[in-house]
């Protein structure tokens, strides 16, 4: 369904555009499963505020905890499917 709803909204696109980019995006899956995290921008610090004096401090990223870097999506299954495949890792 989503291949039609987006070929009706964007008639320039193509389903070869569109099988193109997904393969494109597999490729950078592969290669980099983590993305920088949008929190803290890779940083791995927040600068935050005690709630009540207001004294500035730094604490680690609660999104990342403190590693710089999340989990692209679809990165892990996508993983897990490789492991599968050559059966280093049992499912």
């Amino acid at each position: 369904m989503l291949p039609t709803v987006l070929a009706a909204s964007h008639a320039h696109l193509r389903p070869a555009d569109l099988a193109l980019a997904a393969i494109i995006y597999a490729l950078v899956a592969i290669t980099r499963p983590t993305r920088e995290c949008g929190r803290c921008h890779g940083d791995r610090i927040q600068f935050t505020r005690h709630w009540l004096t207001g004294k500035a401090r730094t604490r680690p990223c609660r999104r990342c905890s403190g590693t710089g870097r999340v989990p692209r999506f679809g990165g892990r299954t996508i993983h897990r499917l490789i492991w599968s495949i050559r059966q280093e890792r049992k499912p």
